[in-house]
């Protein structure tokens, strides 16, 4: 019962502070706050020099952590914007040491197995992609069915929004 007193008050507040509204509206014996209580945000253009910033932010936080990948599809949307990240390669080399018809040794590496990164280890890196973007959250669907890549869904930072006024 001392939550609805509270929130009674503060509704009693916002009331004083900024008068009743001409056209007020009155649910279950609440009245609405007027509009006016709202600051409007600039809305944050997210361009496509934006977009591949991030992507290149992905890659090198993949490479941070051992894990080679490509991002090769962008899709932005008004609140969420997709990633295509292909896996890269786990490429295992030996080093070769062979000697000249004179005696001298020389050194030269060579590929031994070449595979796939698996996508497990991609999509363990969730939390640590996230911070890397500063994203609010990141959701990795791997696989994507049809498509040799997994594909990261990240939050944009600061979506059009209205926010309360402060006091």
């Amino acid at each position: 019962m001392t939550a609805q007193r509270g929130l009674r008050q503060i509704a009693q507040d916002v009331w004083k502070k900024y008068g009743q509204s001409a056209g007020a509206r009155e649910i279950d014996g609440w009245k609405l706050p007027p509009i006016e209580i709202l600051d409007n945000i600039a809305e944050k253009e997210v361009g496509q020099a934006d977009n591949n910033q991030r992507a290149r932010k992905i890659e090198e936080a993949l490479k941070s952590y051992g894990v080679t990948g490509k991002v090769v599809q962008i899709n932005a949307g008004p609140t969420v914007t997709q990633f295509g990240v292909e896996p890269g390669w786990d490429i295992k080399t030996r080093e070769v040491r062979e000697k000249d018809k004179d005696g001298n040794v020389t050194t030269h590496t060579e590929e031994v197995s070449r595979t796939r990164v698996k996508v497990d280890r991609i999509t363990s890196l969730g939390n640590d992609l996230a911070l890397a973007l500063a994203a609010s959250t990141i959701r990795i669907e791997a696989p994507v069915p049809g498509k040799p890549s997994s594909v990261s869904k990240c939050r944009i930072q600061s979506p059009a929004q209205l926010a309360c006024a402060a006091s």
